[in-house]
């Protein structure tokens, strides 16, 4: 059952967040039974609880996810009827006209409200929504490191890919963090404007951003120079104050870093332009006003900021609202509220970044077309003695343990990014001279070969379509039963290729009637 969420002021101290004054929100994803669907102020249900995930309306447009083990995402209209059909298994809220989605093995696309598809980014690992007209995309290089650029609307890289963390731009600017995990701001052409120093940074607001050095937080001019010097345990902007954590314990402090209310709660949420904020004290929650005295007592077990009149609160498990004089207007009857109600309070969005799903399937058919011919695997067939075939494999028989029947001549080659490959021989033939010596028939050929792939990061659960894209190279494959099972006859050969789970075996062997292959 999803429960009423909250964040703590520590941890919003410890993201540099940003806040302001924000607009009220008329309908509120609540969550009821186990689903979520969507309440008006006055609690009455206007979109009924149905999807598994949902998010805050936007210029008209909700992020939905549909239930089940196939849950996809979709987006609605305020009626609840869908805009975008629920098609994607990932996909970012709308931002400046534009989300990202991914869909099944594929790579992030832009599309616009209508749903129609703006530009692919087909080499990118993640891809984060637009911000001040642009979006932060990484690459993974040959190394295995990761780096964030930018592209612009039209999908032009404008930025290269080139910093280690970025967040998003305000105003025009961005911060970025070097190898060292030190952070500095960049502009719109990428150019450092304030050099990496920083252990944190944040979104410029205001012509003023909160940053942390050695642990401390104060706050920078747009020049990078100090206007409050780092001391605070925690910073968040609040409208014209700042609400801080010193010593474990929240208060407010004004712009210049003179407190305004003693640090003396244990957790609180922001003003955000309210006259009352709510804070926890003793185990329970209640609001003060901004001279810090308390206007309803501590009564809940979790408040939320106010969204125009009234504030979520939870009370026995139970989510409702309240009015600004803590009476109830809507009695607790709700189970849970989405994460994404809190974050925007603060600033902040859920569904924000996507990752690719895409895998170069037809890379690891290509590598085993390379082996593959008419007659012949890896450059051998079945006349080829033992002892020729570990010569072609640069292997020794010294290497090889005579007690086995198999033995790998490759192992755990690299295809791509997602799959591995090895190569074996089995039923090694083994001649006897007596108990303790054993040795490799000279004139002996192996019983079978047997192609193992094994498949991993975005590729593991994609073991059917790149078992299906093996049909290129064994051509005439038929399938049978529910093991997806191949087999194939050709020039006194027979190869049969079983699925489980993302391992696939590609077990050859000389023609014969009984079955070879192992099942995983």
């Amino acid at each position: 059952m999803k429960k009423f969420i909250t964040l703590t002021a520590a941890a919003l101290a410890l993201s540099c967040g940003s806040g302001s004054d924000t607009a009220k929100i008329d309908l509120i994803p609540i969550a009821n039974g186990g689903n979520f669907g969507f309440a008006d102020k006055e609690g009455k249900i206007v979109i009924n609880p149905q999807f598994s995930a949902a998010t805050l309306f936007r210029d008209g447009i909700s992020l939905v996810r549909t239930g089940g083990s196939d849950a996809k995402y979709g987006f609605i209209d305020r009626d609840g009827k869908y805009l975008i059909n629920p098609a994607y298994r990932q996909a970012t809220i709308f931002s400046e006209g534009i989300a990202f989605v991914v869909s099944d093995n594929s790579a992030p696309q832009a599309i616009d409200k209508s749903g129609k598809s703006l530009f692919t980014l087909q080499q990118a690992e993640d891809v984060s929504i637009f911000k001040d007209g642009l979006a932060s995309f990484s690459v993974i290089g040959d190394d295995g490191s990761k780096k964030w650029g930018f592209v612009d609307k039209d999908g032009k890289i404008v930025i290269q890919p080139q910093f280690s963390l970025v967040d998003m731009f305000s105003e025009g600017r961005c911060a970025v963090a070097n190898d060292s995990g030190k952070w500095g701001y960049i502009d719109k052409s990428g150019k450092i404007v304030i050099n990496p120093q920083f252990d944190q940074a944040g979104k410029f607001s205001g012509g003023t951003a909160i940053v942390n050095l050695s642990g401390k937080f104060g706050t920078i001019d747009d020049s990078g120079k100090y206007i409050v010097n780092p001391q605070f345990d925690g910073m968040y902007a609040d409208g014209k104050m700042f609400m801080v954590n010193s010593g474990g314990r929240i208060g407010w402090a004004d712009k210049s870093g003179k407190m305004k209310i003693n640090p003396q709660f244990d957790d609180a949420y922001p003003f955000l332009g309210n006259d009352i904020a709510p804070v926890r004290s003793g185990g329970s929650w209640g609001y003060i006003d901004q001279d810090g005295k308390f206007r309803v007592n501590p009564q809940f077990e979790h408040a939320s900021p106010f969204n125009g009149s009234v504030a979520l609160v939870r009370s026995g498990s139970k989510t409702g609202m309240i009015d600004k004089k803590g009476n109830y207007v809507v009695n607790p009857q709700f189970d849970g509220v989405s994460a994404d109600y809190f974050q925007y309070f603060l600033g902040r969005e859920t569904a924000t970044v996507v990752q690719t799903d895409y895998v170069n399937i037809g890379q690891i058919a290509d590598r085993l077309r390379k082996d593959i011919t008419a007659t012949t695997f890896a450059g051998i067939d079945f006349s080829t003695k033992t002892p020729q075939v570990m010569e072609k494999f640069g292997k020794s028989a010294s290497s090889y343990n005579m007690y086995s029947n198999d033995f790998y001549l490759v192992r755990n080659e690299q295809i791509g990014k997602a799959a591995t490959l090895s190569f074996q021989m089995y039923q090694v033939p083994i001649v006897t001279r007596g108990y303790f010596n054993r040795e490799i028939d000279p004139e002996g050929i192996p019983g079978g070969y047997a192609y193992n792939i094994s498949l991993s990061g975005k590729a593991y659960g994609k073991g059917k379509e790149v078992f299906d894209a093996l049909d290129g190279v064994f051509a005439g494959f038929t399938k049978s039963g529910n093991e997806y099972r191949k087999q194939y006859v050709s020039s006194g050969y027979n190869a049969e290729a079983t699925l489980s789970g993302s391992y696939i075996q590609i077990v050859i062997t000389p023609q014969r009637s009984e079955n070879l292959a192992t099942n995983y």
